[in-house]
């Protein structure tokens, strides 16, 4: 493959903390190569992918690494595809990553490679937790409040965000995580992406998650 970014798809990648990426693709229906390079242009990782959808590591980055992740299609009339991304702090910064109560799995959304993370409520929290989903009166409960799922109109909870738990075809769906770190799947209703809650093939389908978070959805 020729290096560069006359041919590419190119995304900027900024970190603020130490962190793991990942990326998902979806929608191939051709070969492509990645690569990611430095801020000077120097090429510290390539990577190909067969044409159907996957988990693609990275790697891990250093808090204020800058640079270019670049998607080459082999052919230039390739499909459009779908590219989801995954920044996860590593230990070291769990506590500004974590935020739900212990013993219990939260809800995050990783909005781009700059840990613009965003804490949406506690998904397993008792439904008087001022912190739960379930919680009809709490900050992530609320059918008015901006980070909650279950706001209709909101970026989390809306038929038509692609960051929303409740788009049927969301790109970039919340992610569920345990108090350890421990990734437990995205919290979607979009049934065909791998790592859905709602996916009935998937590693991560979750029957009574899914029946849940699509009586929010409703």
């Amino acid at each position: 493959m020729g290096y560069g970014f006359d041919s590419a798809d190119v995304f900027r990648i900024i970190t603020s903390l130490d962190v793991s990426l990942s990326i998902s693709l979806s929608n191939l229906e051709a070969d492509i190569d990645l690569a990611v390079y430095s801020e000077s242009g120097d090429v510290l990782w390539t990577g190909d992918n067969s044409g159907l959808e996957s988990e693609i590591y990275l790697g891990s980055a250093l808090a204020g690494f800058s640079g270019y992740l670049a998607i080459y299609p082999f052919q230039s009339s390739a499909s459009p595809y779908t590219l989801s991304i995954l920044s996860v702090p590593l230990n070291n910064n769990a506590n500004s990553f974590l935020e739900h109560p212990s013993g219990n799995i939260g809800v995050y959304s990783a909005d781009s490679f700059s840990s613009d993370i965003t804490y949406l409520g506690c998904w397993t929290c008792g439904d008087f937790d001022s912190q739960a989903i379930a919680n009809d009166f709490g900050t992530y409960g609320s059918e008015f409040n901006s980070l909650s799922i279950r706001n209709d109109f909101g970026t989390y909870g809306s038929n038509f965000s692609a960051n929303s738990a409740c788009n049927e075809f969301g790109s970039n769906p919340p992610y569920l995580y345990d108090s350890n770190l421990n990734y437990f799947g995205e919290l979607s209703s979009n049934q065909f992406r791998t790592d859905s809650i709602c996916n009935n093939v998937g590693v991560y389908y979750n029957s009574g998650s899914c029946t849940l978070l699509e009586s929010y959805c409703e």
